[in-house]
Order: structure tokens, then sequence, then C-alpha cells
């Protein structure tokens, strides 16, 4: 299966941020067979997008190809966008919005197949962006056999016009106060991993904001918010209803052991504005899960 195809410049400018090291071996732990794991394998591990201006978008292609047997795959970020050379302070701040977006983050592939992946890059501020995603597939029918592959995008913001204080924007969040180098971002980003994978046990959602296009009053968007569990246990969900302008049609759901759910949220905006909401779900074992909506209304 193959998306529309384009090229992506490289800039050598931008940085990259060191691999993540793989999960060890546990000592006396057989390593699963080769023959187990699905045979998928991503052309550019690290995706650079051309410098782009604030408020317009960019693209590049995720080319992914199958050598083995039909897979199930997903897509989802490993953590928050982080941005570099915001101002001259040398800071690191963090992204509070989708910097990086993929509309498909899921689907089959099959035997010998190939696919192109596109992904938007929307810089609101200056500076280099990069952030780490995770490609997970299994055999079609063998969901208990997951293989994960990381890789990283990498993107440049131009500011527009005239420069905001970093103070008045809300989308950038400083990361820490004493955050100078790549040695200490990288320890960071490797605490977070580690919380990210407990966090992915049992039902969970794999992407914590999702951002509607910029929709016309009056007018439909929709975007599905995707659901996992991976426990051995099917449970029930129950989904509590964001606020106005975003809306859900579902109540609850029954999420069978190693399935998923893409639950449609819609966006109709009455007014022109700014707008945010928060989709709560909550679990038959009292866990709480809260996904940010956000959304842009034209007139």
């Amino acid at each position: 299966m193959d998306v529309s195809a384009t090229s992506c410049a490289m800039d050598r400018s931008l940085c990259q941020l060191p691999p993540q090291a793989e999960t060890p071996t546990v000592p006396g732990q057989k390593p699963q067979s080769s023959i187990n794991q699905p045979q998928v394998e991503i052309k550019n591990r690290t995706l650079v997008f051309p410098p782009t201006a604030s408020g317009e978008s960019s693209e590049c292609f995720l080319e992914v190809e199958n050598h083995g047997e039909e897979v199930r795959w997903y897509l989802s970020s490993f953590a928050p966008p982080y941005v570099k050379g915001v101002d001259s302070s040398g800071d690191v701040y963090r992204a509070t919005y989708s910097a990086f977006r993929c509309e498909k983050v899921s689907g089959t592939l099959g035997i010998q197949e190939r696919m192109k992946v596109p992904i938007t890059f929307l810089p609101r501020d200056r500076g280099d962006y990069a952030q780490f995603w995770d490609l997970e597939c299994h055999p079609a029918a063998k969901p208990q056999h997951k293989s994960r592959v990381r890789f990283q995008l990498c993107g440049t913001g131009i500011r527009a016009g005239e420069a905001s204080s970093v103070k008045e924007n809300c989308s950038l969040v400083k990361t820490e106060a004493t955050v100078k180098n790549r040695r200490r971002l990288d320890s960071a980003g490797s605490k977070t991993g580690s919380s990210t994978e407990t966090q992915k046990r049992g039902v969970y959602a794999p992407q914590s904001l999702y951002t509607f296009p910029a929709t016309r009053v009056g007018a439909t968007s929709t975007l599905k918010v995707n659901f996992r569990n991976n426990s051995s246990s099917t449970h029930e969900l129950k989904f509590i209803s964001p606020k106005e302008p975003f809306h859900i049609k579902h109540s609850n759901y029954s999420l069978r052991s190693q399935h998923y759910i893409n639950l449609p949220v819609q966006f109709v905006p009455a007014a022109a504005g700014q707008f945010s909401g928060t989709l709560l779900v909550q679990t038959d074992t009292d866990a709480k899960l809260a996904v940010e909506l956000s959304g842009e209304a034209l007139p």
C-alpha cells in the first residue's frame, strides 16, 4: 500500500537526539525467536522536515516495509516534543501541543507490502523541535508477539512576524531551570521513557493530546481517539463527554484483551476562536484516563 510520496530535505543544522537504548534482556530469560517477530523495517529512522514558518505546515513520509507475514501496526508518540533555540538562554522547552501530527495511527500491512504514512509538522514558535515516536507491530494472528521500532522527528520552526516573549507564550513550557546541556536532557528523557512504559500496562491512551484541523463555524471535524488494552482481561470503559464544542456519541465500551478502540470525537464550533476540552475515561478498575482536545474555529 503506497500513499503519495514526497522527499524531505535534510537540514544539517539540526541536532539529533541520541537513540534510545533497547530494553535489556533479563538474565535467564530466553530471547524471543526472530520467527515470531514481525519483519517490519523503517527505511529512515530520522525524518527531518524542511524549515517551517510558525502557523504554517510541512510534510514528510514515514516509509515502512513488511518483509514477513501480515501485521497490525500502531503509531504513538513517545514523549512531548522538546524545543531548543527558542531564545538566547539555551534552555530546553517542552511543547504543550502536537507539533508533529499523524492522522492515520493504526492499520494493517500485508505480506511484502510497503506504505508511506504522512506526518505533518506544525510549529507555533521558532526553535529546533525533536520528538521520538514508536511503531508497534504484531502479527495479525498473534497479538501477543509484539515488536517496537523507535524513530525520530526533527524540524525547525521559523518565527513569522514579531517575536513574542516566551513568558507570554503558553504553548511552550521550560523543562527544568537547570537543563542546559544534552546529557541532562538525555537523562530526563530516559526517566520519562521508563514512566511511559510503565503506564502502558493495562488500558491506556497512547496519545494525550489531539488537535483538530482548523474548522469553519457550523462545520464538523472528526478525530478518532485511540485507547488500547494491553492486559490479559476485558475491561469496561465509561466515556465522560467533554464540554462543547466537542462531542461524542458513545458512553461506554467493553474493550477486550489485546484489542483497541478508535473513539470518534467531533469538533462542531458555533463561534470563531480557540477551544480546548478534556475527554475523561473511567475503567472498571477505577483508573482514570484524560485526553486533551484542542481546536480552532474559523469564521
